[in-house]
């Protein structure tokens, strides 16, 4: 319907609303917490997080994204990081990535103390800082040690005023640590991990297990007796590996060989000559 007026009133200004994803209530609807508008979808997590992110052998990330139609970097990240074989406080942090590999600095974290029951943002720099009350817009958070691990529950906006978003698209480069029963020095027990939710999610592979191949044992070959003759005796392995004894075979006597034997001429009684000495040839042998 549309009410014709005249001059003398004023038409006021029109707004047009505006829907940012919200956990708290503005003067502007918002599409997360306007139940009277029936148009707007209220985002909530789902009751199971079926993806995971390994981190190491003890701290897996359960997730699931929320999507809004508001947009490509609207919705909610609905977290859950469970770390096994520890007790005590433990955190997941959204890096800026800077290029300076100072991953810490300049972080946002969510960390889960279960001394004091609380999960709340931190700003890191050399240290973690509890944000101020108006940044604390976490929910459906919580904390508890149950069967030797501890698990953290926590449900964020993905984009937020002065923070770092959490990217649907594209790359993220996430932090994990893990410590005692109150927030200190984490230790060696800090990874930096980066996920796109665009890809698959990498599960770690287990090597397969070494194939055993069973020893293959070479008989040793039998000696069996040899019969040489009916008299003979069988030939046993000692006599096989013993060293041959040579039996000297013995020669025949040289043929004696006959010295030639010379004949004495006499000499002739009219020659003054010396004796002729006539070879007198050798007997064949």
């Amino acid at each position: 319907n549309i009410e014709m007026l005249d001059a003398s009133i004023d038409c006021g200004t029109s707004t047009t609303p505006t829907y940012v994803p919200t956990f708290f209530p503005t003067e502007s609807p918002t599409h997360e917490q306007n139940p009277t508008d029936s148009n707007i979808p209220v985002l909530s997590c789902p009751d199971t997080l079926d993806r995971s992110i390994y981190i190491d052998d003890s701290a897996t990330l359960f997730y699931a994204i929320a999507h809004s139609i508001f947009g490509i970097n609207h919705g909610l990240f609905c977290g859950r990081l469970e770390v096994v074989d520890h007790m005590g406080w433990i955190a997941f942090a959204i890096s800026m990535d800077d290029g300076d590999k100072n991953f810490m600095f300049g972080a946002d974290a969510i960390i889960g103390i279960p001394g004091d029951d609380t999960v709340l943002k931190y700003d890191l720099t050399t240290t973690a800082t509890a944000m101020s009350g108006d940044k604390q817009t976490l929910k459906d958070t919580s904390i508890a040690e149950e069967d030797g691990k501890t698990i953290m529950e926590f449900t964020k906006l993905l984009v937020e005023d002065g923070e770092n978003p959490i990217l649907k698209q594209g790359e993220n480069v996430f932090l994990h640590a893990r410590g005692g029963s109150t927030l200190g020095y984490h230790g060696p027990t800090r990874f930096v991990f980066r996920k796109d939710f665009t890809a698959p999610d990498m599960v770690p592979t287990t090597p397969a297990p070494a194939k055993v191949i069973p020893a293959v044992t070479t008989p040793q070959p039998t000696l069996k007796p040899v019969t040489m003759s009916p008299t003979s005796k069988p030939v046993t392995e000692e006599l096989l590996t013993a060293s041959p004894t040579l039996k000297p075979v013995a020669k025949e006597p040289p043929t004696p060989t006959k010295s030639p034997t010379v004949a004495a001429v006499a000499p002739s009684k009219t020659s003054n000559m010396s004796p002729t000495v006539k070879p007198v040839a050798q007997d064949e042998a």
